[in-house]
C-alpha cells in the first residue's frame, strides 16, 4: 500500500529539522589520532574514522591540516626532508605542523589610508605609508607603493626555510621590515631631479625594484631566495613635512603644494626663460624643520618669502 505523498514530504522535513538540532556532522579527515608526544620528523598519525572512535591514553586528537584553493602546505617528512601538500582539503599532518602559503602573487600595498588595501593594517599585505625615505643630500621624502611578489617552492632548501619561518604571515612581516628598510635608503635618488620633473614615479619604481632585487642588504638576507619580485609601482613620493611627523602628516599633499607655491613666488623675481630662473626652479628648496629656504647659497626665512607675485614693469 502506497503512503500518501504528503506524509512522505512531512517525514523528510521532520528528519531535516531534527538533524539540524543535533551535533555537527563529523568531517572525515578533520581529526587525527597522534602520539601524545608528537614529533613531526618521526610520528605517524591516523585519520579518525568516526566521532565515536575512542582514543587511548597514549594518543591524542589533533586537527588535521586543511588547505584551500591555491594554498600549499609545507611539512617536515623527516630530519632532512621536507614536502608540500597541494590538494584542497584535509591532509594527514596536524595543522600546527604544516606551514601554509599561497601559490598566488602577494600584493603588498603601502598607503596612508588602510582602506586602500582592505580596511586595516595587518603587516602582511596592507602596511602603513613609508616615512623617512632618505634621498641624496639627506632630504627626507614620504612615500607609498604597491609591490607584487610570489614564493619559490622549487628546492629542498627553500622548503626548509619556509617550514622553519613558520608560515606566510610570519615570513611577510620579516619581508616587509627588510624591504621597507631597503627603500628608505634611497641616497642614489636626487630629490631635485624629481621635484623638477626630470625623473618621475615610474623611474623611482625602477630604481626601487632594482634595489630590492640586487642590493647587498636584500641578497644577504637568509629568506631572500624565497621571493620572486614581479612588479612595483610608486603611489606617492613627495618631500616630508618634517622628520618627526607621523605618516598621516608626512604624506599630506598640502605641504608639497605649499612648497611649490613658495618656489614659484620666490623664483618669479627672475625673468622666465633665463638660466637664473631655470636654476631657481631646479634648486630652490625649503626645510620645514629649520623654517628656512635655500637658493644660490642664500638662506631665506620662510616668513620673509614673498606672498604675492611681484609686479614686473614693462
Amino acid at each position: 500500500m502506497r503512503k500518501p505523498f504528503g506524509l512522505f514530504v512531512l517525514l523528510i522535513v521532520l528528519s531535516l529539522s531534527l538533524g539540524a538540532c543535533g551535533p555537527k556532522p563529523f568531517e572525515i579527515g578533520s581529526l587525527l589520532v597522534c602520539p601524545k608526544n608528537y614529533d613531526p620528523a618521526t610520528s605517524v598519525c591516523t585519520e579518525k574514522k568516526s566521532a565515536n572512535e575512542k582514543v587511548d591514553s597514549e594518543h591524542q586528537e589533533l586537527p588535521a591540516a586543511k588547505l584551500g584553493v591555491d594554498e600549499v602546505g609545507v611539512y617536515r617528512v623527516n630530519t632532512e626532508m621536507y614536502g608540500i601538500y597541494e590538494r584542497v582539503g584535509y591532509h594527514p599532518t596536524p595543522s600546527d605542523y604544516v606551514r601554509v602559503y599561497s601559490r598566488q602573487q602577494i600584493h603588498v600595498v603601502s598607503d596612508i589610508d588602510p582602506n586602500a588595501c582592505g580596511g586595516s593594517y595587518n603587516d602582511f599585505n596592507c602596511v602603513k605609508a613609508l616615512s623617512n625615505v632618505t634621498l641624496k643630500g639627506y632630504q627626507k621624502f614620504g612615500a607609498s607603493y604597491a609591490l607584487d611578489v610570489s614564493m619559490d617552492f622549487s628546492s629542498q632548501q627553500n622548503l626548509r626555510l619556509l617550514y622553519e619561518v613558520g608560515g606566510a604571515a610570519q615570513l611577510m612581516v620579516k619581508f616587509n621590515d627588510r624591504s621597507r628598510d631597503t627603500l628608505r635608503d634611497s641616497t642614489d635618488i636626487d630629490p631635485q631631479k624629481y621635484i623638477s620633473g626630470e625623473i618621475k614615479k615610474p623611474d623611482v619604481a625602477r630604481i626601487w625594484l632594482s634595489k630590492l632585487e640586487s642590493s647587498d642588504y636584500m641578497t644577504s638576507w637568509q629568506y631572500f631566495r624565497l621571493f620572486k619580485f614581479e612588479d612595483l609601482a610608486v603611489r606617492y613620493f613627495e618631500p616630508e613635512k618634517n622628520d618627526s611627523a607621523s605618516s598621516s602628516q608626512v604624506l599630506e599633499d598640502q605641504e608639497f603644494q605649499d612648497f611649490l607655491r613658495r618656489r614659484d613666488l620666490f623664483c618669479a623675481q627672475y625673468e622666465p626663460g633665463t638660466s637664473l630662473r631655470a636654476e631657481c626652479d631646479r634648486t630652490f628648496v625649503c626645510s620645514q624643520t629649520d623654517n628656512v629656504c635655500y637658493f644660490g647659497g642664500a638662506i631665506i626665512p620662510i616668513d620673509q618669502l614673498p606672498t604675492a607675485t611681484p609686479t614686473v614693469t614693462p
